[in-house]
């Protein structure tokens, strides 16, 4: 059970998988990818406030506060730190709400199901490593969507995601292509 492995490497390379998902037509946040041998601009190419994470990974590694920042000089010194740390990083605009996981199961029919909210109690929702392993509080799970707005809006992820289920063949394809072998 399980994703095969070229569409796992997809998932972990963030800013592959999002020039993937905006080709299939899904809407991805703005940002932009930075290796040691790119330089971070000293003008934003975009507008923030910003969020700053490794571009490869999941989970959240790495993330605390200091990674929201209203500030692009703030944005471009946290990615010069995962930079230094031998790590590729991305900046992006940082858009606040909740962490919504919907989980789909593949085949030839794909069935998404409920999506799952992340609450988080921090600035911007955002969700670090520590509360992503409940190792911090501020931050809870919650599996039933009608006992919040919040979750309304989760809700409204997952219809979104069911109207674009025909998308999910043309995504799938379109992995396929651009997926490391």
């Amino acid at each position: 059970m399980g994703a095969p492995p070229n569409v796992r490497a997809l998932a972990e390379d963030k800013h592959h998988a999002k020039a993937v998902a905006a080709q299939a037509g899904i809407p991805v946040i703005p940002g932009v990818a930075y290796g040691r041998s790119i330089d971070i601009p000293a003008r934003p190419p975009m507008g923030g406030p910003y969020f700053v994470k490794y571009r490869f990974g999941s989970a959240s590694e790495d993330v605390t506060m200091d990674c929201a920042t209203d500030s692009w000089d703030a944005a471009a010194d946290k990615a010069r730190q995962f930079l230094a740390q031998g790590k590729d990083a991305m900046i992006e605009t940082l858009i606040p709400g909740i962490d919504v996981t919907v989980p789909v199961l593949g085949g030839d029919v794909p069935i998404v199901l409920t999506p799952v909210a992340e609450i988080s109690s921090l600035d911007h929702g955002i969700a670090t490593f520590e509360q992503k392993r409940f190792l911090t509080a501020n931050r809870r799970r919650d599996k039933h969507a009608k006992r919040s707005a919040r979750h309304d809006h989760a809700h409204h992820l997952s219809a979104l995601h069911h109207r674009r289920a025909g998308r999910l063949r043309g995504l799938r394809e379109s992995v396929a292509r651009h997926a490391p072998r």
